[in-house]
């Protein structure tokens, strides 16, 4: 039993690390690439429900979120603002840059990462309410340029703000809508 608790640490220590190579690696590919950008000029409204705390499991929760991605881009990347909260009453709110890597006409690979401002509520504590948002999306986008996607995060502070760092992972099932569906043209 001690040896299972002790492992579920060094996973959770690599995931900050399998997320930066990951997202090093798709954005070298995109700009390398110079891969076509057919969002770039779209907004969209993404809402989505999940897990807060997939891997470690010590305080998981209910995740629900809602996101706005800008309709431009700033060179390659795309402003990203949102807000999420879980079933233990924490909340957080986010912005940050997101870059799109289109695989195939329907396949999209994206990496983000920015600044947060959590609340733990009833839920985990992370050490400090200032941390860094960092995730993978792979999403399929329909010829009506919805998305709906699978999405991984990492938040933490990196033992910036204080020796205690748990951090964080979630998982979830986002549907991205375009701006132009919603409001028109």
């Amino acid at each position: 039993m001690a040896w299972n608790v002790a492992a579920v640490p060094a996973k959770a220590d690599a995931i900050p690390s399998i997320i930066g190579i990951i997202g090093g690696l798709e954005l070298i590919w995109g700009i390398a690439d110079d891969s076509p950008q057919p969002d770039k000029d779209r907004g969209y409204l993404v809402g989505g429900a999940g897990y807060f705390d997939v891997v470690q499991r010590e305080n998981g929760a209910g995740e629900f979120r809602v996101e706005v991605q800008a309709p431009f881009q700033l060179w390659r990347f795309k402003p990203i603002v949102g807000v999420f909260g879980t079933s233990d009453k924490a909340v957080a709110g986010y912005f940050g840059l997101q870059h799109d890597l289109n695989i195939t006409d329907n396949l999209v690979l994206s990496v983000n990462t920015g600044p947060a401002f959590y609340a733990a509520g009833d839920g985990k504590h992370l050490g400090s309410w200032a941390v860094l948002r960092s995730g993978l999306e792979i999403s399929y986008r329909f010829d009506n340029a919805m998305r709906i996607s699978g999405t991984f995060h990492h938040m933490s502070h990196g033992k910036v703000f204080s020796d205690r760092n748990p951090g964080e992972e979630d998982a979830a099932i986002t549907l991205s809508v375009p701006f132009d569906a919603l409001f028109g043209k």
